[in-house]
């Protein structure tokens, strides 16, 4: 994969900002981009806003996700921690929601769906996750060939 330009990178910035009429556009990593779409949460005493995240290729193109996320980060060794925001709520004036995280390729393609507390990907494979508090780490690599599963990884 070619590394773009700080130019290339504004360029295309410039086109998804246009194309999708927000300033909400960043370069995550891996020749990839991210639209934030805002959008309104009516509640039972309120509203908030939340984001969906758009995942977009080196010349502007949308890459189908399997899910929603309301966000995707920094790809880091070419997958990305995405999360989703649920159980939201406004009690006693605060805001409250629970994340749950997920990972994705730099294809959109959802490795370990968003059931998971944290996940931390290190340089060079090792990931951390967190689920019920418990913590555990695997390689990228598991999670990549599809052979991940809880109980097997290790945990400390």
């Amino acid at each position: 994969m070619k590394k773009m330009t700080q130019e290339e990178k504004n360029e295309i910035i410039k086109k998804l900002q246009t194309e999708n009429n927000t300033d909400e556009v960043e370069f995550h990593g891996n020749n990839r981009f991210v639209v934030r779409e805002r959008y309104r949460v009516d509640l039972e005493n309120g509203h908030t806003w939340l984001y969906k995240d758009k995942l977009f290729d080196e010349v502007g193109n949308i890459i189908p996700l399997e899910n929603e996320y309301n966000s995707i980060f920094m790809f880091t060794s070419g997958v990305a921690v995405v999360c989703t925001e649920e159980n939201i709520k406004i009690e006693g004036g605060r805001f409250t929601q629970t994340r749950k995280d997920g990972l994705i390729n730099i294809n959109g393609k959802e490795l370990l769906p968003c059931v998971f507390d944290s996940i931390h990907i290190h340089f060079g494979g090792p990931v951390d996750i967190i689920k019920n508090g418990e913590k555990r780490f695997v390689s990228q690599k598991v999670i990549e060939n599809g052979k991940f599963n809880w109980d097997d990884a290790i945990p400390y």
